[in-house]
């Protein structure tokens, strides 16, 4: 069935979301990572040794890039949700947690006499706050999938309370390990920040994967459904432009023909064969020959300019 113009900007309305959810997924998995990493570092002391000297420098900034990427798709998925209202909180939310972690890595950079003390705390309650809001979220979506009656609806709902719950439980554990080993110093406890952000990584690796395949399938399925349509449609037009052209031949083959009574003018197509058999043609003055005297003029016109041919009674 044709599809309409309103269905078709849907259609390509809900891809964009998609490709904004995979890109801030790619976000996530990068987030998640380095979080992994600064807690890897924290498990012997050389390692340790290395983050506060150097690995401080790139880490921690990749870390608020991260946070300002995945707040900027979050608003760019608002804008494509149509202004929604779960959208919008959550990019509230993101902004705001991305702030805070820029300004804590900036601040512990650039004056570290200050912020040196006050930059875990800040990342602690970002932490905390947003597993708090991660958790809320998950019984806000679970209690839609049991209230709706759509299958769609129930599977979509469900979907993003289990995204919610499984960023509750990577908050939680990372806010633990934050708080344990940065605030009051009991590295002993880092594995845990090292599992967290695994888990995270490997979670948004997961559904990157499945958002992924599902674009991949919607396109070859969008593709297979179109070509024969697309094929038919080609063919038809290139038909089309042959009939054009072919017509345009013809019409210059016409105009190119020499006018009765000219006098001199001969096709360009004629060789000197054939200019001789035309002057040793009888003329006839006053009257047309009868059919069996007159010899049989049959002109052939095609594709190829105009060829006219003699053949003698």
């Amino acid at each position: 069935m044709p599809i309409d113009a309103i269905e078709l900007s849907e259609l390509r309305r809900e891809k964009k979301i998609k490709q904004t959810h995979a890109m801030e997924l790619g976000a996530i998995m990068l987030d998640m990572g380095t979080i992994a990493s600064v807690f890897a570092l924290f498990t012997k002391a050389f390692l340790q040794a290395f983050l506060e000297e150097m690995g401080k420098f790139f880490l921690f900034p990749i870390a608020a890039a991260a946070s300002l990427i995945r707040a900027t798709l979050a608003w760019r998925e608002a804008y494509l949700a149509k202004k929604k209202d779960g959208p919008i909180v959550r990019a509230l939310v993101e902004t705001a947690a991305a702030v805070a972690i820029t300004g804590a890595v900036i601040g512990a950079l650039a004056i570290p006499a200050i912020f040196a003390g006050i930059a875990p705390i800040i990342f602690t309650a970002t932490f905390g706050l947003k597993s708090v809001w991660n958790t809320l979220s998950a019984v806000y979506y679970f209690g839609k999938s049991m209230a709706t009656d759509q299958p769609e609806k129930k599977v979509e709902y469900r979907e993003r309370a289990k995204a919610s719950a499984m960023g509750a439980l990577v908050g939680t554990l990372g806010t633990i390990a934050i708080g344990a080993v940065m605030v009051f110093g009991k590295v002993a406890l880092a594995p845990i920040g090292i599992v967290a952000g695994v888990m995270g990584a490997a979670y948004a690796g997961y559904k990157l994967y499945k958002t992924v395949s599902a674009l991949s399938q919607r396109k070859a399925n969008a593709s297979l459904s179109a070509g024969p349509e697309s094929s038919k449609e080609e063919k038809l037009g290139a038909e089309h432009d042959e009939r054009l052209s072919s017509s345009a031949r013809l019409s210059q083959q016409f105009d190119s023909k020499p006018k009765l009574g000219s006098g001199t003018e001969t096709p360009p197509s004629l060789d000197k064969k054939t200019l001789q058999l035309q002057a040793s043609k009888p003329k006839v003055i006053g009257r047309f020959p009868s059919k069996k005297s007159a010899p049989q003029d049959q002109a052939v016109i095609g594709s190829a300019p105009a060829v006219i041919k003699y053949k003698r009674g």
